[in-house]
């Protein structure tokens, strides 16, 4: 049974609903991802069942309720902050924002759509980089206060059947359920509990109107008495939530189980409940599609090794324990961090200004900022062998990262997605909106304009034709430019900045009228965009966007130069899987 499918058995459905009442705190349901970077193919992400459709599946296994109407959305998510954020590790979120913190790769809308559907296929390296790991997440949200039960999983092809992948895992911190009153039907859930766990653990449920049966088991298997509360309709948060604890004891660094057993009863016929667990703290556990058990920690990583940053600004970092094998494993530890120069870090809970004694989440995950208000360039030290009271996890015993902290940045350029085609798509190819900005220094100037390159390793061209693209400058400030275009050569965009832009104001191109490339003369092959506000002497802004070209009928050789796995990128002549 592959890990990546969720829920795992084969008509169970998870759920998404706008209405409280119907079951749900919020309307979002947000289920993760995490692919082994070894694995370089292009990914297909799938939605079973998207839309709303009462008619398929047939009863019992029908898990909607409700009419054709608004659309329900769905957003895949990468980047910085897919995992990392703490405001992605919620319970419930507040905002569209706050679900899908990070950088939303694609979107996809559905009102009665049925069958497997696919998101526009991604790169791993889309994901955020953590260990030797990449992690996606996708957003369901409920546009209405109806009922809309999906599946989710991922494959190596947009058609058919997902594929699905046993090394690549799908988790949850809450899940919701649609329940569907077939009596005798099972669903499992797998909550982690850390090595550093102590006191109980606590197993929630709410709305479940009364009805279905619960049993639960600790790490090994044993039964735990007595089953978890069923818990009632609903009426209130968080008075009416179910709770259990159980002592976990010795029982620790691996995945408990939850198995909801479908009644036939008094509760509604789409009986929405929530499901999550909790730690002593109040921290809700990551809950697998499948049962875990990590390796031993060996060492830290961290994201990013290396930055740049305007002096007195923050810069992030993200540590993460991993195993030998350099995958991340959920382990509470404490890692020492120190900074050069004059340097600070925060928090600043227990050390000095430019040094602290920082302790992972039940993830592995530890987040801390670095400022400076010197520019020169910050080395961070971090250690995991005794130093500073760090753990001691018996292996090699630091690491460094940098960041360079100078009065300016360069401007950025970033496109509102990801671009994938196939180089006998038909025209148009319309770029997505991109957008323009600066910090520091005001660096955008009528002397200098702007350009826009594809660079060689991207075989595409600008459609030249395109000379009056959608133009909008935005923000405070004087900035400003013509409204017709021009292209020095196929593979460069010339915008003319007819008065300087302050550094408060931004550019965005396309929309209405967008860019595009040239139907004609494009080969497979993928890279980013480039900017230079300098006249074209420096092209060190580069989109955070992905352009991928896709050759529709691809060969692949065999070298196994690795290991015997299909999807393991070096065992490929070029480097990627099929």
């Amino acid at each position: 049974m592959a890990q990546s499918r969720i829920p795992a058995e084969a008509n169970n459905y998870i759920q998404s609903t706008g209405n409280t009442a119907n079951g749900d705190q919020d309307p979002y349901m947000v289920v993760f991802y995490e692919v082994p970077d070894t694995i370089t193919s292009t990914l297909y992400f799938a939605i079973n069942h998207p839309g709303i459709d009462t008619a398929t599946p047939a009863a019992p296994n029908n898990p909607d309720q409700g009419t054709a109407g608004p659309a329900w959305n769905y957003y895949l998510v990468g980047g910085m902050g897919t995992l990392s954020s703490a405001t992605s590790r919620q319970l419930t979120f507040v905002s569209l924002s706050e679900a899908t913190t990070g950088t939303i790769l694609d979107t996809k809308s559905y009102n009665t759509e049925n069958g497997w559907n696919y998101f526009t296929g991604v790169s791993p390296s889309q994901g955020e980089h953590i260990g030797n790991k990449y992690y996606f997440k996708i957003v369901a949200q409920a546009p209405n206060g109806d009922k809309n039960g999906f599946q989710l999983d991922v494959s190596y092809s947009n058609s058919g059947n997902p594929s699905g992948d046993s090394s690549i895992r799908a988790f949850s911190y809450c899940w919701t359920l649609a329940l569907l009153q077939r009596a005798g039907t099972t669903w499992n859930l797998y909550p982690f509990v850390p090595d550093s766990a102590g006191g109980n653990i606590d197993y929630r449920n709410w709305d479940m109107d009364g009805g279905e049966t619960l049993a639960a088991w600790d790490k090994s298997g044993v039964a735990l008495a007595p089953n978890p509360t069923v818990s009632g309709n609903g009426a209130a948060w968080p008075g009416d939530i179910a709770t259990t604890s159980y002592a976990i004891g010795a029982e620790t660094n691996g995945t408990w189980r939850l198995q909801v057993t479908e009644t036939n009863g008094a509760e509604p016929a789409v009986n929405t409940s929530m499901f999550w667990f909790e730690n002593p703290s109040g921290t809700v556990l990551r809950t697998y599609a499948a049962s875990y058990i990590p390796p031993a920690p060996s060492y830290v990583t961290i994201t990013p090794t290396a930055a740049t940053a305007i002096t007195g600004t923050n810069q992030s970092f993200t540590l993460q324990i991993v195993d030998a094998g350099g995958n991340p494993v959920p382990y509470v530890r404490n890692i020492y961090v120190a900074v050069s120069g004059s340097a600070s870090i925060s928090p600043n809970n227990n050390g000095g200004a430019g040094d602290e004694l920082i302790a992972t989440n039940g993830d592995g995950l530890a987040t801390f900022t670095v400022t400076d208000a010197v520019a020169e360039t910050v080395t961070v030290t971090f250690y995991w062998n005794g130093t500073g009271g760090s753990s001691n996890f018996g292996t090699s015993s630091f690491d460094t990262a940098s960041v360079t902290f100078q009065a300016d940045l360069p401007p950025s350029i970033s496109s509102a997605s990801n671009l994938t085609y196939y180089s006998n798509q038909a025209a148009p190819i319309n770029l997505p909106t991109i957008s323009i900005a600066d910090s520091g220094l005001a660096n955008i100037t009528a002397a200098n304009d702007i350009r826009i390159r594809i660079p060689s390793s991207l075989q595409a061209e600008f459609l030249t034709s395109v000379t009056t693209p959608t133009l909008t400058v935005g923000g405070t400030g004087g900035g400003t430019v013509s409204g017709t275009v021009s292209y020095p050569d196929s593979k460069m965009l010339l915008i003319d900045v007819t008065a300087d832009f302050a550094v408060t104001n931004t550019l965005t191109i396309g929309g209405a009228t967008p860019l595009q490339f040239n139907a004609a003369t494009d080969v497979p092959s993928s890279s980013r965009l480039e900017l230079s506000v300098d006249g074209g002497s420096s092209w060190s802004s580069v989109d955070d966007k992905l352009i991928s070209i896709l050759d529709p009928n691809p060969t692949y050789t065999w070298s196994g130069n690795t290991d015997t796995s299909w999807t393991t990128g070096s065992n490929w002549a070029g480097g990627a899987a099929p």
